[in-house]
């Protein structure tokens, strides 16, 4: 997290355009939410790249998988687990049954 996050994507910006890129991709962690602040300063640089002209992606991953395995039942997700993760699911949430 940068302190000035939008000066820092405004400087970004400007320098690709001088550059002469037309395209723009990013990676986002999660949606924006007032909450948490640097989520929310990535959000303003996201808005300045919709007015900048450039072309732009954003790609944004589904849940992380240590995340989906506290709610699996454990007679799929103990061997799902150790097909994934190689090992037993002890440790990851409700799979310790």
């Amino acid at each position: 997290m940068c302190a000035d996050e939008l000066a820092l994507g405004q400087t970004a910006i400007a320098a690709a355009r001088s550059a002469g890129w037309s395209t723009w991709s990013i990676i986002r962690a999660a949606p924006p939410v007032e909450a948490m602040p640097h989520h929310w300063q990535k959000l303003r640089v996201e808005e300045q790249l919709f007015e900048s002209g450039l072309s732009i992606t954003i790609l944004q991953p589904a849940a992380y998988m240590q995340n989906v395995l506290a709610y699996w039942e454990p007679s799929w997700g103990r061997p799902l687990c150790r097909a994934l993760c190689g090992r037993d699911p002890a440790g990851h949430g409700g799979l310790e049954t």
